[in-house]
């Protein structure tokens, strides 16, 4: 999450607890999907099609929250049990 702009009301704790058993890679993808999320909300909200889709990744300055976190996580699930 390192160089990305964070709201304020992620709960780290709560984050950890959900993701009990992930291994360092499914957390990684945790993290990416979440910080993908602002886009797609944008994208979906405007119809913008995919040749648009990089000028407005350079245009986005929507910070990840905590809905982020909670919906990544619902796209991604554990690989070590």
């Amino acid at each position: 999450m390192r160089g990305l702009e964070i709201e304020e009301d992620i709960d780290w704790e709560l984050i950890v607890n959900k993701t009990e058993g992930y291994s360092g890679a499914d957390l990684s993808n945790v993290c990416r999907e979440a910080a993908m999320m602002p886009l797609r909300r944008k994208l979906k909200a405007n119809g913008i099609n995919i040749n648009e889709i990089d000028q407005l990744r350079k245009e986005i300055d929507v910070p990840v929250s905590m809905l982020d976190f909670n919906d990544a996580m619902k796209n991604i699930s554990k690989s070590v049990s």
